[in-house]
């Protein structure tokens, strides 16, 4: 039955077309399809919320603004916290750690600390900037808290250090920074004698990358879940197969065209090929359904229309 909607109908032609001429469609879908693979190189992923969303919300724009005159899209801040203000020691276990870190990490432009503040001194003709607060490392027996008493907390850095028990490190990375460096420094900073909580652009940027990393993870078992699927409930692995074989083919495509069109994979897009997926499937089943409930409509029928023997 034609349905009267224009889309509709409009699938109605195209599925006509495709069953009358399925050599000239396969033909076409190839082509589209090779087209689409020339604009994956196109393609970007982009994990930034502030590129993700236009330019008419007013805060955004007031954001955009302050991360460009403080250069801060790629800054991680790390907040260590002891249950009791930390001694001598534990701070240079801990700085120590920090420092090693920095130096495997390549893509770590600077660290920054209370520890590594400086003040000016100066006599005629001689400068020089000694370090605000002792070493550590050389203190042992003292609390953060004694070292603190150093630290002027009416100054312009008053607001580095929350408190006796807390530290906080500031770890700048080069423009083109991975993700995964941010990963690095939140996996190795861990250690059951503090907790460490982390804020900044770039740990908005490094769990998005994780969240995009378990939504493919997602599509990958949703496409198992629906070949065992189409298995026990159709009785065939060839339609199956055929589904898998047709999702790849739509989401490479789908692919390319968002490369050439200059759309990006963010959190709201990504989610794309999952619906497209699910669509797909939903047709396949609606599609079995009616096959099967048109041929226990024909059966019903015939065995109706079939007299019995006298």
């Amino acid at each position: 039955m034609t349905q009267n909607k224009k889309p509709f109908r409009l699938i109605e032609q195209f599925v006509q077309f495709a069953l009358e001429k399925p050599k000239l469609t396969l033909l076409l879908s190839f082509f589209l399809v090779v087209i689409s693979l020339c604009g994956l190189p196109r393609l970007r992923v982009e994990l930034d919320l502030y590129d993700s969303y236009n330019s008419e919300f007013t805060a955004l724009v007031k954001s955009w603004k302050l991360r460009e005159e403080f250069n801060d899209s790629s800054s991680l801040y790390l907040l260590a916290e002891w249950d009791s203000s930390p001694s001598g020691l534990e701070l240079c276990q801990f700085l120590k750690k920090i420092d090693q870190i920095e130096a495997s990490a390549t893509e770590t432009k600077s660290i920054f600390h209370v520890f590594k503040s400086r003040e000016v001194h100066s006599e005629p003709q001689r400068y020089w900037y000694p370090r605000v607060l002792d070493d550590p490392c050389f203190h042992p027996e003292l609390k953060l808290s004694d070292f603190l008493k150093k630290w002027d907390k009416d100054g312009p850095f008053q607001m580095v250090t929350l408190g006796d028990r807390q530290l906080l490190v500031q770890v700048q990375f080069n423009n083109e920074f991975h993700p995964k460096s941010v990963g690095t420094w939140i996996s190795m900073t861990k250690d059951p004698s503090y907790k460490v909580s982390v804020v900044g652009p770039s740990t908005f940027r490094y769990y998005i990358n994780e969240i995009l990393k378990k939504d493919s993870s997602l599509h990958f078992f949703v496409i198992l879940f629906f070949l065992f699927f189409i298995r026990i409930f159709m009785g065939t692995w060839r339609i199956g197969f055929c589904y898998i074989f047709t999702f790849l083919m739509t989401s490479l495509t789908l692919a390319g065209l968002m490369g050439w069109l200059g759309i990006s994979i963010d959190v709201l897009s990504n989610n794309l090929f999952l619906l497209t997926g699910t669509l797909m499937k939903v047709c396949v089943t609606a599609s079995a359904l009616t096959h099967k409930l048109q041929n226990l409509v024909i059966t019903t029928a015939q065995a109706m229309l079939v007299k019995p023997n006298a």
